[in-house]
């Protein structure tokens, strides 16, 4: 598991940097998820991988093909990627079980370990959010939003930390990118595009 020093600021403004330029619309609900994906990786879930694997089968037949990056770095080189669904379908796969279950254990595989406790998330996330705020600053001159409701997310990442929640993505973000995604860590990844038939230089 990344250790709070894991990611050098550099680093981090390249993950939000990059979620920006493909998601501008993104709020900071959604930058904070993308932070917290970077360091946790998939170690959240806590199903088996069967359920999961039937999770995922009833999120695919929702899932609308379509063109574009399927593979999202979100760690730096050296952490997680963010597979996207649609990835399944641009090759034309048999979506059978057998495809499914050899996904989910790549993405049961890419667990680090234990997560990072609250307290240090907690001191981590006071680190992270000027350099978010940052980050962000631009994205605000382009999608103007009021300062109570900026204060009311920062507000809810506080309360999420409090409780050691996961939040949702903003409404705002599902409608206008309509995310489905797992993660992949690295060390899985080149598994994950052979068993999906990405090529790595045209998806990421």
């Amino acid at each position: 598991m990344p250790s709070p020093d894991y990611f050098s600021e550099a680093q981090i403004r390249q993950i939000v940097d990059h979620e920006l330029k493909i998601c501008p619309r993104a709020g900071l609900i959604d930058i904070y998820k993308l932070l917290y994906q970077a360091y946790q990786g998939p170690n959240h879930i806590a199903i088996s991988e069967s359920r999961f694997a039937a999770y995922l089968k009833e999120e695919l037949c929702g899932v609308k093909a379509k063109e574009g990056h399927f593979v999202q770095d979100i760690g730096a080189g050296i952490g997680f990627f963010r597979i996207h669904l649609p990835a399944f379908l641009s090759g034309g796969l048999a979506l059978t079980d057998d495809l499914l279950l050899k996904f989910t254990k790549l993405v049961f595989a890419s667990k680090q370990g234990e997560t990072i406790d609250q307290p240090s998330w907690s001191n981590l996330w006071n680190w992270l959010e000027p350099i978010v705020e940052f980050c962000t600053a631009g994205s605000q001159e382009k999608l103007p939003q009021a300062p109570e409701h900026r204060a009311g997310e920062l507000e809810l990442i506080h309360d999420l930390i409090r409780i050691g929640g996961i939040p949702h993505h903003t409404a705002l973000y599902v409608e206008t990118y309509e995310p489905h995604y797992r993660l992949i860590h690295v060390s899985r990844l080149e598994e994950a595009m052979e068993l999906l038939n990405l090529n790595f230089f045209e998806h990421i």
